[in-house]
């Protein structure tokens, strides 16, 4: 038997709430009626979702098994004898903007180096 709902209906239907559902709706199959295509005139077939959510979650095992493995192997080793550098400037991250700042403030403000 089909059972049609709206998202406050899929929220009962899946036990989660419907602030979640409100920002995640249009990942699970749906339907519109009326004019809109917003989320008030969205309708879920409940079970289409719990299909698509089946297929999502517990579709291939092995390929998650095997790209958790591929993670974990690339993992970041540090090497021995380097050092971390930071940016010298308040450890603060320079983006485009700031680079015209970050170069200016390196300039020799008493030129000191003028007769080397």
């Amino acid at each position: 038997m089909t059972q049609i709902v709206d998202i406050s209906g899929l929220a009962e239907v899946l036990l989660c709430s419907e602030y979640i559902l409100r920002k995640t709706w249009r990942e699970y199959p749906h339907f519109f009626i009326g004019l809109g295509g917003t989320a008030r005139g969205a309708r879920f077939d409940v079970n289409d979702v719990i299909r698509y959510l089946k297929e999502r979650d517990y579709a291939d095992l092995g390929q998650k098994n095997k790209n958790l493995d591929r993670e974990c192997s690339t993992k970041r080793v540090p090497q021995k004898g380097k050092k971390r550098v930071q940016n010298k400037v308040g450890s603060e991250r320079v983006g485009k903007a700031d680079m015209g700042r970050v170069a200016g403030a390196q300039k020799d403000r008493f030129n000191l180096c003028a007769g080397l």
